[in-house]
């Protein structure tokens, strides 16, 4: 599963970056056998929470390590040969390694956390029912709230404003009128 994780980010990189020249596995395991890795190890650090904690997500030295990284990139040599080509998505092309790369990183981490892995397949027929039901809810959820936007620029009273409550599985979409908001005096 690991080799394949591996193998499918080199198709993938590989495809962004332009490479056309495919990879053996013999290729590629030939190459891991010289790279070096680090192993990470956890520190001891006991993380204490507070419910009224003020401390500012991010280290202190944060502004720093991105400056010193903006740096490093604007010193590495221009290259007007160097380009990345947008990749899409595509579950039905096993060559473009997508669907490898989604099974290789979803069973890697049910290996993780000692849930059932899935066959290759089964997360195809996943990816092909996530990515429309994605872009589905996500228009039905603009036009909504478009709806609602509207209104407020034009300037409509409180009444005409409506809760949307929608279940795509039925299809059922509920609009409520909306109450108006408790006012308080401090």
């Amino acid at each position: 599963m690991s080799f394949l994780f591996i193998k499918s980010i080199v198709t993938i990189l590989g495809n962004a970056f332009g490479i056309t020249e495919s990879h053996s596995d013999d290729q590629i395991k030939k190459c891991l056998k010289t790279a070096k890795f680090t192993i990470v190890t956890p520190g001891n650090k006991k993380i204490k929470k507070h419910d009224n904690d003020e401390i500012e997500e991010g280290g202190q030295d944060d502004e720093g390590k991105i400056k010193d990284l903006a740096d490093k990139l604007r010193a590495l040599p221009a290259n007007p040969d160097f380009k990345v080509n947008p990749v899409e998505f595509e579950k039905d092309d096993d060559s473009n390694g997508h669907i490898d790369f989604m099974a290789a990183f979803a069973n890697l981490r049910a290996r993780n956390y000692d849930i059932e892995e899935a066959p290759k397949y089964r997360i195809k027929l996943i990816a092909g029912k996530i990515i429309p039901a994605i872009a589905t809810t996500t228009a039905m959820i603009v036009g909504a709230c478009g709806l609602e936007l509207y209104k407020l620029v034009v300037g409509k009273p409180h009444t005409s404003f409506r809760n949307s409550f929608c279940t795509l599985a039925l299809p059922n979409w509920v609009f409520s009128e909306t109450i108006e908001p408790a006012k308080h005096e401090d």
